[in-house]
């Protein structure tokens, strides 16, 4: 795509990012205003659904929901369902369903598109085969209808390559982050700011040798340039000096054939006067 049509899309793509916080800061408030557990669960089943809402931190950080942790099995049950919308994907859901509640046909779908994200934050080339079986998909046109759907709402940007068999994601919304993940996290962004410098260093080297390079190449073009010069003076002032030579030479038989010539009429006039004589 070109520039412009990129930045159509991810001026777009921020729009909608700041539009999903602002929604889930309406349910926030909503929760900071109660301290029923029964209303809060409706609230998160709430925030499950809402299409526009895919990151739930401001949410899960609310004390009052925190402690939902230490409330019915249905509150601690919810309150799970709201961490694997967070931070997990469909499999996580798949392995504990059995004490989870059950999804409505919009929260799994939710969930899966979710799940795509995750898997674009472990690689942004994910084969069909993974996502097929992470999905839990059966076929390939139930695959890239989910993977269209999940690309008009704006979580990623990406393209499907049947070809190849794999989805490339070129951007994606972040992921709620755990507290115990942080750690990791700015290990990761503090080895990829050292690759930076050190890209950018090498960058600076090649530059730097590039110029370099220019130079001894200038350098030789115009020293090649004076030597091709100076040749041409050389033989220029050669052939001048063999036509200078060679003017000279024609100028000396010349005069020895005038002369020559002069002798002989000479010669011609005596002959005829003593002709005469006799």
């Amino acid at each position: 795509p070109s520039s412009h049509s990129l930045l159509q899309r991810l001026t777009l793509y921020w729009f909608n990012l700041l539009e999903m916080t602002t929604t889930l800061l309406t349910y926030v408030d909503q929760a900071k205003k109660t301290s029923s557990n029964a209303v809060l669960t409706s609230i998160i089943k709430q925030v499950l659904s809402a299409p526009d809402v895919f990151v739930f931190g401001e949410l899960l950080a609310l004390d009052s929901v925190q402690e939902l942790k230490n409330g019915s099995d249905s509150d601690k049950s919810s309150f799970a369902l709201l961490e694997i919308f967070a931070f997990g994907k469909y499999s996580d859901y798949k392995a504990k369903k059995d004490s989870l509640p059950a999804l409505t046909e919009k929260q799994l779908t939710k969930l899966k598109h979710l799940s795509i994200v995750a898997l674009a934050t472990e690689s942004r080339v994910i084969p069909y085969s993974r996502l097929l079986i992470e999905l839990d998909v059966a076929s390939l046109s139930e695959l890239e209808n989910l993977i269209i759907d999940s690309m008009y709402k704006d979580i990623f940007v990406g393209k499907l390559d049947n070809a190849q068999g794999h989805l490339q994601v070129e951007h994606a919304i972040g992921r709620d982050v755990r507290s115990e993940d942080l750690t990791q996290m700015i290990v990761k962004l503090h080895n990829w700011q050292v690759k930076s410098g050190q890209l950018l260093s090498q960058l600076s080297d090649r530059v730097k040798d590039s110029q370099i390079t220019q130079r001894e190449v200038l350098q030789h073009k115009q020293a090649l340039a004076a030597s091709v010069l100076e040749k041409q003076k050389v033989v220029q002032s050669i052939m001048e000096s063999e036509l200078s030579d060679t003017t000279e030479v024609n100028q000396h038989l010349m005069m020895q054939t005038i002369l020559h010539d002069n002798y002989r009429r000479g010669n011609g006039r005596k002959d005829k006067k003593n002709r005469k004589n006799h």
